[in-house]
Parts: structure tokens; C-alpha cells; sequence
């Protein structure tokens, strides 16, 4: 009897635990980047791409999520994006226009494999901003074409003018 008891509650704990997502050994969705920066958004086009390039390709916070790979890509990102949005939240920043501009740039990624794992509140003159950077690999995992995962060692950042969630610079490595 209290065997059963304990098998009992070690599979509830462990369904409770992953909320109904697949376990892994890592939690990314929970380790992405929400922060206000203190630095402005330049207004020039080219000191925007300078910018970004500077702040974020190549950057140790963002490719520490390079080892995430293409295999699960679609399953996830829904939970990067909910990770962003709740982490703007806890931080008392505009979750409601950060949720816009995502699934913004979601659409324009559509067919490319990719994972938000930083969103970054700062402006640009008087106009509030995003800045969000994904993680990306153009050749991803697909089983009717035998193609193998690849890791997202990719970045693609997007500025977006928070309230009109329209594109206001973009970045990414070559």
C-alpha cells in the first residue's frame, strides 16, 4: 500500500512539475532574457544596425542558447514566447506590446526554424522599443526530407516601435 502511494505521488509530481510540457534536462524557455536597457536606440539607420550588431551578435548571453537545436523548434516557441511575456511581467515592463511585436516577427520567420530568447525594453527618442533577439538556423529537421537537426547558431535581432509594433531596426550575423 505505501508503495503505491509513493509511485502515485512520484508521477503526480513529476506531471505537475513539467505542467504538461516535455521534460528536459534544461528549462531555456525559463532561462531567457527580459531586461530594461539604459542605453537609447539610435535614430540613424546605420547607428541602429551598429547598434544591435554590437549589442547582441556574438554576444556570450545570447549564444549561450546556440546549443539549442532545429529538432523542436515549432514545440517550443511557444514557450520561449510565453517565457518573454511573463518574465516582462515579473519586471513591470509592457508585456501586452511585447506579446504583439512576437508574434509580429513570428509571422515574417514563419518557415524559419528560430527561438526568441531575449526581449529588451529601451526607447528611441520618445518612442518606446523592443528590441528582441532570436536564435535561428535556416536548415531544419525535417523527417520527409531526411534532414538531420541543426544547432540554432544564428542571430536576428528586431527593433520594434512598441506601440505601432512596426519594425524600426534589424540586425543579424552573416
Amino acid at each position: 500500500m505505501c508503495a503505491r502511494i509513493l509511485i502515485f505521488s512520484a508521477i503526480l509530481f513529476v506531471a505537475c512539475a513539467s505542467q504538461g510540457q516535455a521534460w528536459t534536462a534544461h528549462r531555456w524557455d525559463q532561462g531567457v532574457i527580459v531586461r530594461k536597457m539604459k542605453e537609447d536606440l539610435p535614430a540613424k539607420e546605420p547607428d541602429i544596425w551598429e547598434f544591435l550588431s554590437s549589442h547582441f551578435i556574438n554576444n556570450p548571453e545570447v549564444d549561450a542558447f546556440s546549443t539549442l537545436t532545429t529538432a523542436q523548434w515549432k514545440e517550443w516557441l511557444p514557450f520561449f514566447e510565453q517565457g518573454l511575456i511573463a518574465k516582462a511581467k515579473k519586471e513591470s515592463l509592457d508585456a501586452e506590446s511585447l506579446q504583439q511585436c512576437l508574434i509580429a516577427v513570428s509571422n515574417r520567420l514563419e518557415k524559419l526554424a528560430h527561438l526568441p530568447v531575449g526581449a529588451y525594453s529601451t526607447k528611441q527618442g520618445n518612442v518606446a522599443v523592443w528590441i528582441i533577439v532570436f536564435k535561428w538556423e535556416g536548415n531544419y529537421a525535417d523527417a520527409k526530407k531526411n534532414r538531420p537537426s541543426n544547432p540554432l547558431v544564428h542571430t536576428q535581432v528586431f527593433a520594434f516601435d512598441s506601440r505601432k509594433r512596426s519594425v524600426t531596426g534589424f540586425a543579424t550575423c552573416n
